[in-house]
């Protein structure tokens, strides 16, 4: 780098042409970026030995407009070697990234070799927690205007291609996963969500609730995410499994986003699970078919907490109306939703319901 730089003053000095010169240059940058030189340490070094050379070579005969010319070749040697080194980080990233992705992927196949974890720099934990998690949809630039975001804005790809709405907030989702979760936190998320394997050990275990929300600030939107705690390793293909049937059950009944634990779905995830029990159930809200704002009704009301008012905003009816469309139901399916022992049962049914449309 010091000859380069050398070479680059002096072609300032005689107004020639740097190309070759800041080429190699901005090679000297990229091995920096390989060896772990932070970007500015690389800067200022370039800086002073160019201004340092020019200063030594510079004589009473050199000819007027030197000094534009130093500032104009400094300008664009910090433009290349900036380029140089973020182009050469981005490629260690993406493939330091790649071996995580497959790290991860092969804990969860239940095939994890800890040789492979070492050379990515990772210390496998003897049981993990299995977080799910279902992403939201990107916004459209009209959204962003009335988001809550507090993320950076992230407007193209490394490629310096503009990036997706979608690609925007998964980067933001990844390096908050980064931030928050440790070192040895392993994720396998695409724009639709995915899977986050958390260490369980007590010293480095980030607390899950504070996760996610740190993940929904990121993401810019409300998040859901499903955890099965403290799986061991042989375990986590089993775990990874019930973390996401959960999820798809909290999405099916359409329940808010935010964090849910086996204990806030034990019920229901018992009531899915197959035999004559589930599917009676799956036949109970059959006399609604022929009414399906009904049935809407009551998936609304049962994912509102049976809250009667927002539910009412929710589907623009009056309370009255809400109360009428309920009775009908009570009497078409013999189970009362204003009674605790039948909207329990609607509840069942309403899950049991959701596999049995999924199995046809």
């Amino acid at each position: 780098m010091t000859r380069a730089c050398r070479e680059l003053a002096a072609a300032a000095l005689a107004d020639a042409d740097p190309t070759v010169v800041t080429a190699r240059l901005v090679e000297a940058a990229a091995a920096c970026a390989r060896e772990g030189v932070a970007l500015g340490a690389v800067h200022r070094a370039v800086f002073d030995n160019v201004r340092r050379e020019f200063e030594q070579l510079r004589t009473p005969a050199t000819p007027a407009g030197a000094d534009r010319r130093l500032w104009e070749t400094l300008e664009n040697i910090t433009v290349a070697v900036s380029v140089g080194y973020l182009d050469e980080a981005r490629t260690i990233g993406a493939q330091h990234h790649n071996a995580l992705d497959t790290v991860t992927a092969s804990l969860l196949g239940g095939i994890a070799d800890p040789t492979e974890a070492d050379d990515c720099g990772i210390e496998l934990a003897a049981s993990y927690s299995v977080l799910a998690v279902a992403l939201p949809p990107p916004r459209t630039d009209s959204d962003a205007a009335q988001s809550f975001r507090t993320g950076p804005v992230l407007s193209a790809a490394p490629d310096g291609r503009r990036e997706s709405g979608g690609g925007q907030m998964l980067r933001r989702v990844r390096a908050a996963l980064a931030e928050r979760g440790g070192p040895n936190v392993l994720s396998l998320l695409g724009r639709d969500g995915g899977t986050v394997l958390v260490p369980a050990s007590a010293s480095s275990r980030p607390d899950m609730a504070h996760l996610v929300v740190a993940l929904t600030e990121a993401a810019g939107a409300p998040i859901t995410a499903t955890v099965v705690t403290a799986a061991p390793r042989v375990e986590l293909p089993a775990s990874a499994d019930c973390a996401h049937e959960l999820l798809d059950m909290v999405r099916r009944l359409r329940m808010d986003p935010g964090l849910y634990r086996m204990a806030d779905l034990a019920l229901e995830y018992q009531i899915t699970r197959p035999g004559p029990g589930l599917d009676h159930l799956g036949t109970v809200l059959d006399p609604l078919d022929a009414q399906p704002k009904l049935l809407e009704t009551l998936r609304c009301h049962i994912g509102n907490g049976l809250n009667r008012q927002r539910t009412a905003r929710m589907l623009d009816l009056h309370t009255n109306g809400l109360d009428y469309r309920l009775r009908r139901i009570g009497r078409l399916t013999g189970h009362d939703p204003g009674d605790a022992r039948g909207i329990c049962y609607l509840r069942a049914a309403l899950v049991a319901r959701s596999y049995r449309e999924q199995e046809r």
